[in-house]
């Protein structure tokens, strides 16, 4: 079975996020991981060229940084300097 990468899928997108703001939130002992709006912005303008993967790495690094509190654009370090 083949599965179009994650930038032909930007419907889902929003979905992946919250289960991997949830899951990380338990594993790290955070309380309750939040999205800012902004932040949410910027991920559908990137293109994760590592595909479902880079999303939750990028999350979980965001998480850290952030604290535990809620996720700001400027908590969200891609590996691609090539961004929209």
């Amino acid at each position: 079975m083949e599965l179009p990468p994650l930038r032909d899928r930007p419907e889902d997108l929003e979905q992946l996020t919250q289960h991997f703001l949830s899951t990380t939130a338990l594993r790290r002992g955070f309380k309750r991981l939040a999205l800012a709006e902004s932040a949410m912005k910027r991920l559908k303008n990137y293109t994760f060229p590592g595909n479902v993967r880079e999303l939750q790495n990028t999350l979980e690094r965001a998480a850290i940084l952030s604290g535990g509190r809620t996720i700001l654009p400027e908590h969200l370090v891609f590996s691609q300097k090539d961004e929209i």
